[in-house]
């Protein structure tokens, strides 16, 4: 299950069958990732996060941010890491991503909040206007973990005085192993999304980010419920999703951790080897004797990143990859790169029931990127 939802990370807010936009420009405030990080930037990433089952969601102790700008003055991406497992090369990652909209009024509009270390909450302040809204778009774990800590940190004032800002949400918020209600997810408060209700009746800020609630008519197993809702914000004509499409860029985001890309694209990378000890689908001779050819060869740093990112970007995006694309996954990743579509695993166990729905969403937004 927690497969499931590190593949659906890697998406950006952007439309299905549309031309690959340009690269996105990088902020100044953390482009890159550099090898050896001050103290002071050290300080301002650290957040310490151990909870979820069955494993942490990591990084555990520090999470750097990378801030793009989409739209000039409008529209912004935050994105963080996310990982499983503690050690360098142990584990599959992803981008996550947070969207920033300013409104007409000047206040900011939040999408998914990440884990407010000082590092985001000074990218944050430094677009000007206050955090007046905070949406959690989607019913998944690792989007609704961060948003009680994030409301904390824009709140202001104390006592009666104080001012949070508003919280608003998908319904069906579930918990595992327990199902607590939102209210024990520090969700309290929150105004459940719910594009029927009159005109009067809806969110403040929805004339100019009309939504549509895509709603699975069943849940998985275990109660799991995978919900989210698309927004357009119409002076851009932007789409924004969260999980509903992902597009796989051809070289690893900036906020990945490149030792462990590179941990992973080696010979004899952890994964590699569970493969070849489990007799991975019956292929686990195959699959030591390309990793023994595999250490065989001379590969630069920037090549095993690379392939590091390659067969990270397969292991997220597949449950259960062919020995071949554990092996030489470049291949996979060719017909994966550059292109929109629904995550393989989100598409069979979530959105196939929503599907036609979707479709409906994407014809009715009037969108172009």
């Amino acid at each position: 299950m927690m497969r499931a939802l590190l593949a659906c990370l890697l998406m950006a807010p952007a439309a299905l069958g549309m031309p690959t936009p340009p690269p996105l420009r990088l902020s100044a405030t953390t482009a890159t990732r550099p090898a050896r990080l001050g103290a002071e930037l050290r300080r301002k990433r650290r957040y310490i996060n151990l909870t979820g089952f069955p494993f942490p969601l990591g990084p555990l102790f520090e999470r750097a941010t990378t801030v793009q700008e989409l739209h000039r003055g409008r529209v912004w991406a935050f994105e963080q890491e996310q990982s499983l497992g503690v050690g360098v090369g142990s584990t599959i990652t992803a981008n996550s991503r947070m969207v920033v909209v300013r409104l007409r009024s000047g206040d900011l509009w939040v999408l998914n909040p990440l884990a407010p270390t000082e590092e985001l909450v000074e990218a944050v302040r430094a677009l000007g206007g206050d955090v007046a809204h905070v949406v959690l778009g989607s019913t998944q774990y690792e989007h609704k973990i961060f948003v009680p800590a994030f409301l904390r940190a824009f709140s202001g004032g104390k006592g009666a005085a104080r001012k949070r800002p508003k919280l608003y949400m998908v319904p069906d918020q579930w918990a595992f192993p327990l199902d607590f209600p939102p209210e024990m997810l520090g969700l309290g408060g929150a105004t459940t999304l719910n594009e029927e209700l009159p005109a009067e009746r809806q969110p403040v800020w929805a004339a100019e980010l009309p939504f549509a609630v895509l709603r699975p008519r069943r849940r998985l197993g275990l109660g799991y419920a995978a919900v989210e809702a698309a927004f357009v914000h119409r002076p851009t004509r932007s789409l924004l999703l969260t999980d509903a499409l992902v597009r796989v860029p051809r070289e690893a985001p900036a906020v990945l951790d490149r030792a462990n890309l590179r941990a992973i694209g080696s010979a004899g990378n952890a994964v590699s080897l569970f493969a070849g000890l489990t007799n991975w689908r019956g292929r686990g001779e195959q699959i030591r004797a390309g990793d023994a050819a595999d250490a065989a060869l001379p590969r630069s740093a920037a090549e095993a990143e690379q392939r590091g990112w390659q067969l990270n970007a397969v292991l997220s995006l597949f449950f259960g990859p062919s020995a071949e694309a554990i092996s030489q996954p470049a291949r996979s990743f060719e017909a994966l790169a550059g292109r929109w579509l629904v995550g393989p695993v989100c598409a069979t166990l979530i959105y196939a029931a929503v599907n036609e729905q979707l479709d409906a969403t994407l014809l009715h937004f009037k969108f172009k990127k």
